[in-house]
């Protein structure tokens, strides 16, 4: 039996009989699995107000590869998300952003990487002008596919490193081979022509921290195209459509 010990992210947590509770945690150090949280609602428990839904904890887990399910010894709270349940939108935002992370993520298999990015998107969701919580969401997704290793190639043709063709301020963007493509690589490939503002605005979702993120002012129109196409780059890489993506698509 072993015990770790390893930040952790609370995103998704059920009742277990009449004191204790399941959850199913993202932690930095292990990746995701369900421990149980034993005497949670117990009205003296160590755990009480530690273990709601989006709170960052870092979790003590006595392991057992015997046991199908771990069990929480221990929970310090690091950060509480409180703002993100009181609002609609917020919470909408942040259990996508959830969902996004689990199914890039295997049971048991650490992602420090990715267990950065959803905490710094919860943090990013609870604290975005709500009017603009679109935006938010739509670079956090850009980072999504580079955090996993398949973003957008900006700057040059993904098939060769060649100049992107560009026909009156479009070009030919193809979400399967991840980025604009050059004239010799264009044909035969399932493309479409989109602004370059969309490039454009890639770039700052890819380069600019929170503050800039919060100052763009981007038109309707390009929001929806970039957004077609980073979500289209999601279910593309994770071969399947995720089922709050179309509240997303509302709130952008």
């Amino acid at each position: 039996m072993a015990r770790l010990e390893s930040p952790a992210i609370v995103v998704r947590k059920m009742d277990f009989r009449e004191t204790s509770r399941l959850l199913r945690l993202f932690t930095r150090e292990m990746g995701a699995f369900t421990v149980l949280a034993k005497g949670a609602h117990r009205p003296r428990s160590a755990f009480l107000g530690l273990l709601d839904l989006f709170h960052l904890v870092e979790a003590r887990i006595s392991s057992d590869p015997r046991r199908e399910i771990q069990i929480l010894t221990r929970a310090r709270l690091t950060r509480a998300h409180q703002g993100l349940g009181r609002c609609p939108a917020r919470t909408a935002c942040a259990s996508y952003l959830v969902e996004a992370a689990n199914a890039a993520l295997p049971d048991g298999r650490p992602d420090p990487a990715l267990f950065d990015l959803l905490a710094s998107g919860l943090y990013l969701v609870e604290r975005f002008p709500l009017g603009r919580l679109g935006l938010a969401v739509l670079a956090w997704e850009t980072r999504f596919l580079d955090t996993l290793g398949q973003g957008f190639v900006l700057d040059s043709c993904p098939a060769c490193g060649g100049p992107q063709e560009e026909r009156n301020g479009l070009r030919a963007f193809s979400v399967a081979e991840g980025g604009a493509l050059c004239p010799r690589h264009r044909p035969g490939t399932d493309h479409q022509w989109v602004p370059t503002g969309v490039i454009d605005l890639l770039r700052d979702f890819r380069r600019l921290p929170a503050p800039g993120l919060a100052r763009l002012d981007p038109p309707k129109e390009l929001v929806e195209r970039t957004a077609d196409l980073v979500r289209g780059g999601i279910r593309y890489r994770l071969e399947k459509e995720l089922r709050s993506e179309k509240v997303m698509r509302s709130l952008t």
